[in-house]
């Protein structure tokens, strides 16, 4: 395990056994592998993103689009593949 997880697993388990444990209608241990993929990379997906310009958003210029199908492939749902 990654450096510091015994720390995030201390710290949720704790919370866990504060909330009423088992019998708790929150899951504090969902958080675990989010909080020690967060202590990885530095960052965590459901979080307001970094203002100080380090990530950077990418636009998609593919050609392909809708519109530009034929008849055959619009005759069948998008994600049906045969």
């Amino acid at each position: 395990m990654p450096e510091g997880f015994s720390k995030i697993e201390e710290n949720f388990t704790e919370q866990q056994k504060q909330s009423g444990g088992e019998n708790s209608e929150v899951d504090y241990f969902f958080e675990m592998p989010l909080q020690t993929a967060k202590s990885v990379v530095g960052f965590k997906h459901d979080e307001a993103g970094l203002e100080d310009g380090s990530f950077q958003v990418f636009k998609d210029d593919s050609s392909s689009s809708f519109t530009e199908q034929t008849d055959d492939q619009r005759a069948k749902p998008w994600w049906k593949l045969w």
